[in-house]
């Protein structure tokens, strides 16, 4: 199959590779940092209430710390390759899971953290594995992987949930809902 098909999806042989592209990473840690900035603007730039001064303090250090989570984990995963999900040899594995494709009987489409988008893996041990794509993948692109990938080669009777928390889902809901 010819590499420059899919732009996340990488098939060579018998391997698969879901991956990232720098851009993607640039612009999530162009946000974060922007947002830090912000967050260290509101902390230096207070008004002269009190109680305004207060609050300014309160949301500007829980911004920092969430965003400053954000950057590191970013930081993390870039330093560990572009690679985020490798299917070789009826295997599914990322830096931290290797399960046999054969066990996955449920794949669910969700968040990690309420910020992380990721593809959750249940086996036939009823133990559930996470795949975050750490926004880094578009959710069409998310979507045919696990189609075209995943699912062929699970359990056969393996369940699908959670497409609609997939944003070109509500995009489609939208547009439906709209011409009615």
């Amino acid at each position: 199959m010819n590499d420059n098909m899919f732009s996340h999806i990488k098939q060579e042989n018998n391997k698969v590779e879901l991956y990232y592209h720098h851009f993607n990473s640039g612009c999530a840690l162009f946000a974060g940092f922007l947002l830090i900035a912000m967050c260290i603007a509101i902390f230096f730039i207070l008004p002269n209430s009190i109680i305004l001064a207060l609050l300014g303090i309160v949301v500007s250090i829980i911004g920092l710390v969430f965003f400053g989570a954000f950057i590191i984990k970013i930081l993390s995963v870039m330093s560990k390759g572009k690679t985020l999900v490798t299917i070789e040899n009826n295997r599914i594995c990322n830096v931290k899971h290797d399960i046999p494709l054969s066990d996955v009987t449920a794949v669910r489409f969700g968040w990690q953290f309420g910020v992380f988008k990721c593809i959750f893996l249940t086996a036939n041990n009823k133990k559930t594995y996470r795949f975050s794509t750490y926004n880094f993948v578009p959710d069409t692109e998310i979507e045919l992987f696990v189609d075209k990938f995943i699912v062929p080669l699970a359990a056969p009777n393996v369940v699908v949930e959670g497409r609609e928390k997939l944003a070109h889902h509500d995009v489609q809901n939208m547009a439906k809902n709209k011409q009615v």
